[in-house]
């Protein structure tokens, strides 16, 4: 998590408390539905390395059936990534989608707080999957100056409580970008600003720590489009301030002309997924006191970088050798090299 900020957003810092990646939806409503009423919003997984269990760290839109949206604060330069697709609970017991390839914006910046866009690309693609596409720069500015145009933020992020979340959540909210143009180092290119203040409970929907690279949704009559990307706001959740979104429409033409390619081509030279065994290895040679065996190693996907041997045999305790080659000193039944395992990480 983030907490700096540039010198010149020192009086928006006065407003906002300290700037944090915004990760949760606060003051906003479950859906107890979330599969069916917003398939496309998908909870991000990562784990440091293979030994690791996955948890949660974002949430995303999936754009197309092997790509999500996210921000690139979200995106780490090694580690494995996985998502989660059709789940009404956070902690559903679904399979977690392996990611084959990553993308952030070479012009993020953690300091200024910009550039915050970040692609994932599925190792498979997802069968039936309900997308939301990108619309275009064009389509985006036309709503958002209509008129009568609502806001939706939605995300699988922690509550005002900073209580990990059950159900997606979603909040209504309103276009607060006028109120912030007020404030020295406002960047209205690359920013939206949303919240919904309830002057009864004193309190501000909008989103905070747990929902990064969730969708601001603008909706105009039947018509529903992404509009933004959860990217930071305030470390107090319940002060008065609106949480900031990346304007989608400053980036989509670079998403769509060099992210998602990029993405492709770190498919194929960066490849983020866990190695896979193609074919199962095998022992050469006859298990007899004085002869010398060999451990053949199988077929392993092209991502692998470094292959293990282990040796095993029934009734003794587990035996480690870095050589693919062991002696035998005794005929020992159901001797056998217990698969290589890979170590490529990302």
């Amino acid at each position: 998590m983030r907490s700096r900020v540039s010198i010149a957003l020192i009086l928006i810092l006065t407003f906002l408390s300290i700037c944090i990646p915004a990760n949760s939806i606060t003051f906003g409503r479950e859906v107890t539905n979330g599969a069916d009423a917003y398939p496309s919003v998908i909870s991000i997984w990562y784990a440091a390395n293979a030994d690791d269990d996955a948890s949660f760290i974002c949430t995303g839109t999936l754009i197309e059936p092997r790509v999500v949206l996210t921000a690139a604060h979200c995106v780490l330069s090694t580690g494995l990534y996985f998502v989660q697709y059709g789940a009404d609970q956070l902690f559903d017991e679904l399979d977690l989608l392996p990611v084959s390839a990553t993308w952030r914006n070479p012009r993020y910046s953690a300091s200024q707080m910009v550039n915050d866009t970040g692609l994932l690309l599925l190792e498979e693609e997802i069968a039936g999957a309900q997308t939301t596409r990108l619309p275009s720069a064009a389509e985006i500015k036309k709503i958002l100056a209509t008129k009568g145009v609502k806001y939706e933020i939605v995300g699988w992020g922690k509550d005002q409580n900073d209580e990990p979340a059950t159900y997606l959540r979603k909040a209504a909210v309103d276009d607060q970008t006028t109120f912030m143009k007020k404030f020295k180092g406002w960047r209205n290119d690359v920013w939206l600003a949303v919240g919904k203040w309830n002057s009864k409970e004193k309190v501000f929907a909008g989103s905070c720590n747990g929902d990064s690279g969730g969708p601001l949704f603008a909706t105009l009559g039947n018509k529903k489009i992404i509009a933004g990307i959860t990217s930071w706001g305030a470390e107090d959740c319940e002060t008065k301030a609106p949480s900031v979104y990346v304007r989608l429409s400053y980036y989509v033409d670079n998403l769509v002309n060099t992210g998602i390619p990029s993405l492709y081509t770190n498919e194929t030279k960066q490849n983020r997924s866990l190695p896979k065994l193609l074919s199962e290895p095998k022992i050469t040679g006859t298990v007899y006191p004085g002869n010398v065996i060999n451990c053949e190693g199988g077929v392993w996907s092209e991502n692998t970088d470094k292959i293990l041997v282990k040796w095993e045999s029934d009734g003794m305790a587990k035996e480690n050798y870095a050589s693919s080659e062991r002696s035998i000193n005794s005929d020992r039944a159901n001797l056998c090299c217990k698969g290589f395992k890979s170590e490529r990480y990302g």
